[in-house]
């Protein structure tokens, strides 16, 4: 199958809106996804945020009309926490790697804009 990132909340301060601010965090993760081996890239937006969709649909996004997004409420968080599963032998859980991809990405829109940059590199 094909490796997918998901991107979880991303979201630019009203006063950064409309400085291309939100384009270099989605180009960061582009790259660091391609770097990794990604062909996709994943989120989700409110139904109702039409300014996000928008944007998103400008720059190539499309809706995944086959996905339904789940959640867990506490109740069930607390139970399947306190079930008893334990991993196939040989089985290991990878963490940690998310939150260095957020500090990468946030380095380089840093960078970008920091040197006066509107997040496309160009300056």
């Amino acid at each position: 199958g094909e490796f997918s990132v998901w991107v979880d909340d991303l979201f630019v301060r009203p006063g950064w809106r409309g400085r291309r601010v939100g384009r270099a965090l989605l180009r960061a993760v582009a790259a660091i996804a391609l770097r990794n081996g990604a062909s996709k890239m994943m989120w989700c937006v409110a139904a109702d945020n039409a300014p996000a969709i928008g944007f998103y649909a400008s720059i190539g996004a499309v809706p995944c009309p086959h996905l339904v997004l789940c959640k867990f409420e506490q109740p069930a968080v607390e139970r399947i926490a306190a079930s008893e599963f334990s991993l196939p032998a040989g089985a290991t859980i990878r963490h940690g790697t998310a939150p260095s991809l957020v500090h990468e990405a946030l380095g380089f829109v840093h960078r970008e804009m920091g040197r006066g940059g509107d997040g496309r590199g160009g300056g």
